[in-house]
């Protein structure tokens, strides 16, 4: 039985990106922007493996904690009424420009667009993505990288151009804060010479930089992780992250969004769809879903995705480091299409907020969930601007 568990950071959590980080004078170690599903699936199995006679990690349940399944996380804010609200990552085929003011942001939709005659491009079996309107507004420089789980919601179901409020619309996520630490001398009480170094880590609050400072403390609202899992938990203090720093698990009083019934419709109806990364995958062949391909009768028209990110980490069972791998980022989104004869319920049921990464093991540590919006199946056409 899959449980979901609310995961409030007590303190900065520091979530390393595989950067070497030695006891030099002046080292720094920075956390990455958000936790990659493995290591809130390491957290999990460590703390359902815990042996509550002796306080220790029982060795024997290593490959049955292994099996144990992971979805997220997900970021969570506290809403005004007590209640958590979703956050889901920005999807990419959303270009946020400058708004008329300082607090909106337009809307784009990318779209798959048709070549014209005298166009060219190196991509060789998926679309060229881009918007099919001429724009003249800038790109905004830092837009929300998550989205309040209704806008997104919206946005799976009728993507398309419009104004939103920047604040309303969700927030960056987690905030860095940095420390500087000294090592001490325990026999004179005095600062090691050299043995200085910084960390920064991730402040679970989301601030409004618009207000003033007291407005600012005021309607700070405090985040949190949300994960669902079927490995056996107990609610209490627990360690995440580098450095094992302070976090409190609880189950959560939520449950996982349903398809709507207009994505539902949509791709009965059309034979297409989009497919949205919610947290990072992994596949064999870079972007390209290999598992998704084999299960499912389906050929992918576009894809619209940031620069990949990397992951690696330490082996204990082997004594090394695990393999470094690319990762296709969360808010990635493939335009797919559907074999007419393909099951679309089978489908939808399968993949909606699935992981869909390419190995079992991946899948199961929480790589490659994805959801599901409606797209049309029309390639657009580029407007052109001509020049005399």
């Amino acid at each position: 039985m899959m449980n979901q568990w609310k995961i409030t950071p007590r303190d900065a959590l520091i979530f390393r990106d595989g950067k070497p980080f030695t006891a030099d004078a002046g080292a720094k170690a920075k956390s990455l922007p958000f936790p990659f599903p493995s290591s809130i699936a390491g957290a999990v199995r460590t703390m359902a493996g815990i042996d509550p006679a002796i306080g220790e990690f029982d060795t024997q349940k290593r490959e049955s904690l292994l099996k144990k399944k992971i979805r997220g996380p997900f970021l969570a804010e506290e809403a005004d009424n007590g209640n958590l609200e979703w956050l889901a990552p920005a999807p990419a085929d959303c270009l946020m420009l400058n708004g008329e003011k300082k607090e909106l942001g337009k809307r784009i939709w990318l779209n798959p667009i048709d070549l014209q005659q005298g166009e060219i491009t190196d991509l060789k079996d998926t679309s060229l993505i881009g918007p099919a309107a001429i724009i003249e507004e800038k790109p905004h420089a830092e837009p929300p990288r998550f989205w309040k789980w209704r806008y997104f919601n919206d946005w799976l179901i009728k993507p398309g151009d419009d104004v939103v409020s920047l604040q309303e619309i969700g927030c960056s996520g987690p905030m860095y804060e940095s420390r500087m630490h000294v090592s001490m001398n325990p026999e004179t009480g005095t600062a090691i010479f050299g043995a200085l170094f910084r960390t920064s880590g991730l402040e679970f609050i989301h601030l409004r930089p618009e207000l003033d400072e007291k407005k600012m403390i005021k309607n700070a609202k405090a985040l949190s992780l949300l994960i669902e899992t079927d490995a056996d938990l107990k609610p209490g203090i627990g360690f995440l992250g580098g450095e094992r720093r302070v976090v409190q698990w609880e189950k959560a009083k939520c449950s996982i969004p349903h398809c709507p019934q207009e994505i539902r419709d949509s791709i009965d109806s059309n034979k297409t769809c989009r497919l949205i990364l919610l947290t990072p995958a992994i596949f064999d062949k870079g972007f390209l879903p290999t598992w998704l391909q084999k299960e499912f009768a389906i050929s992918i028209t576009g894809v619209v995705l940031p620069r990949y990110q990397v992951t690696s980490g330490w082996d204990y069972e082997k004594g090394k480091p695990k393999p470094t791998r690319r990762l296709v980022p969360a808010g990635s989104v493939y335009y797919l299409r559907l074999d007419p004869h393909q099951n679309i319920e089978e489908f939808i049921e399968k993949i909606w907020l699935a992981n869909i990464s390419d190995t079992e093991q991946d899948r199961l540590d929480g790589f490659g969930l994805a959801a599901l919006g409606n797209w049309d199946g029309r390639n657009r056409t580029m407007e052109m601007e001509e020049h005399s």
